[in-house]
């Protein structure tokens, strides 16, 4: 396998980019030289519309096939709160309630073996306070292509006690339903899952009929089998000094999802496959920075996008009422305070930062796992702000 290696680094992010001496072009290949980022793709929207939609770098090094704001990836963390927009659409039309046992609707129970007798919610699974852990299971989950696994098989043997994925010790914790936070993957699919039981539809075709065509985002899906795999970016990992960056899930270090390792004293950005997972609902949306622009829209529109509603403006209060739910807030270099939601996975980082109250908001997409972001997206906003303030 042929990947960018360690003399290539400093031409990372020329790769690609369209000729531009702009502040915004030169500070982010800056940035990208900087933290050896390989592909980037940016979106910021203002007033109802996006004002800044570019791509830099490489989507596939190997093949010099430049990043756009429309190449595909997935998106780790960042999909939840698609899932849980499909929550809270359930929700008005009365097919669950936040905070029913999740039990009045599943055929077979889900418990806590250590708390038995405590519900667990819909509203504690989108907020990290099921109970619910990422176990060893989770962290094999990981395979190049899609899964075999499908997404009932998964929960089933996962949460059933005798399922194939079951571990008491390892798939929950000790505390009760509700009692603690606790950031968990596994929650998502639980509720992608509840989606299918409540609506008889397949999670995916759902989203695909209620979501992405009302919003416009036609390069948006689930699954590696639905998207032209020559407009899905590669994933690439950074080796240094002999280290794989890679996160870490159920106590597993996850390096390359293709297993292969890089050769002896080799530096620099090496390529992995594209992969997925049977708990694909938490961070496995495959999808471009563009079409992630349109869903940000839709939020910053109160639930509407071009005269569309997809949320009533009552569920999008409720999502950041507080805590909010699913989203967090975080304050971004120079002190700029955002609700946001990060994702990263083997060899892809994103984020979504958004300010309601000003109706402005950023996407940074990259293909490479680690990648320091922050400070690409308060440039954004920054930039923003000079256009029209």
């Amino acid at each position: 396998m042929q990947s960018c290696g360690s003399a290539a680094l400093s031409a990372l992010a020329g790769c690609g980019a369209r000729d531009s001496d702009s502040a915004l072009d030169d500070f982010i290949q800056q940035q990208m030289r900087l933290h050896n980022i390989p592909g980037l793709a940016v979106t910021a929207v203002r007033d109802g519309a996006v004002v800044v939609s570019q791509g830099y770098g490489w989507s596939n090094i190997e093949q010099r096939v430049p990043m756009t704001p429309d190449s595909i990836q997935n998106i780790g963390s960042t999909s939840k709160p698609v899932a849980t927009t499909v929550i809270m659409q359930c929700v008005e039309r009365g097919l669950i309630q936040l905070d029913d046992n999740i039990n009045d609707y599943l055929p077979l129970p889900v418990l806590n073996p250590q708390h038995p007798t405590v519900p667990i919610t819909a509203r504690q699974l989108l907020t990290h306070r099921s109970s619910l852990a990422d176990g060893y299971s989770y962290g094999h989950g990981y395979q190049c292509g899609d899964s075999g696994v499908t997404l009932q098989r998964w929960i089933d043997g996962y949460l059933q006690p005798g399922g194939e994925f079951y571990n008491a010790a390892e798939n929950f914790h000790s505390w009760a339903p509700g009692e603690q936070y606790e950031y968990n993957n596994v929650a998502f699919a639980l509720l992608a899952y509840l989606v299918q039981v409540i609506t008889e539809r397949d999670f995916d075709d759902y989203c695909r009929d209620e979501l992405f065509t009302t919003l416009g985002m036609h390069n948006t899906t689930w699954f590696v089998a639905k998207v032209d795999r020559k407009e899905h970016v590669t994933p690439y990992a950074f080796v240094s000094n002999g280290q794989i960056d890679s996160p870490s899930w159920g106590g597993i270090d996850l390096a390359l999802i293709n297993g292969e390792d890089p050769p002896v004293g080799f530096e620099g950005l090496y390529a992995d496959c594209i992969y997925d997972h049977p708990n694909f609902a938490d961070g496995f949306l495959r999808t471009s920075a563009n079409d992630m622009a349109r869903f940000q829209l839709m939020l910053l529109g109160n639930g509407e996008l071009n005269g569309v509603r997809v949320l009533r403006e009552s569920s999008v209060r409720k999502m950041f009422d507080g805590d909010g739910i699913t989203w967090g807030q975080r304050d971004l270099p120079g002190g700029l305070s955002v609700w946001n939601h990060g994702g990263g996975d083997p060899g892809v980082s994103a984020l979504f930062d958004f300010r309601p109250e000003h109706g402005d908001g950023v996407i940074v997409l990259a293909n490479r796992h680690g990648a320091e972001l922050d400070g690409i997206s308060a440039h954004l906003f920054s930039v923003v702000k000079d256009l029209f303030d």
